[in-house]
């Protein structure tokens, strides 16, 4: 009877690899037939949002206003909200925020620009990069 062996174990280094610029992004989730639309958002950028032709984010609704609201992401990737005293306001995590004061959205949180029936939008980030290399054994 032939012996039998065990594989040999495969050992591992881990690398913890820097964020790319878009770590950050916020996803469409509930809008009509749009779903899980990725919109990456740059690491310390100014975004604005709002129905103007040169607005950075346009939300497709009627009560969204021409100049709305701001999206501020600095340097760490860190996303806050700021509405302009818009009528139909702007909610983060179904609370509406006051005007001209910054709120800060966190992973997974929820930002709604404009009345009921405008696009939902959710926060995602990336926190690190996990990375295991085999070492080969000689």
């Amino acid at each position: 009877q032939k012996p039998v062996y065990a594989p040999k174990p495969q050992r591992t280094m881990d690398f913890h690899l820097p964020l790319p610029n878009h770590s950050v992004w916020l996803e469409v989730t509930r809008f009509m037939k749009i779903r899980y639309a990725h919109i990456p958002l740059p690491k310390g950028s100014i975004w604005t949002v709002g129905r103007q032709n040169d607005s950075d984010l346009r939300p497709p609704h009627i009560s969204v206003s021409r100049n709305h609201s701001s999206l501020f992401i600095d340097a760490l990737g860190r996303v806050a909200v700021m509405d302009h005293g818009s009528h139909h306001g702007t909610f983060v995590n179904h609370r509406r925020i006051d005007p001209w004061q910054p709120e800060l959205l966190q992973k997974g949180g929820s930002v709604r620009f404009g009345g009921m029936g405008a696009p939902v939008y959710r926060l995602g980030c990336v926190t690190s990069f996990h990375v295991s290399k085999k070492i080969e054994e000689q």
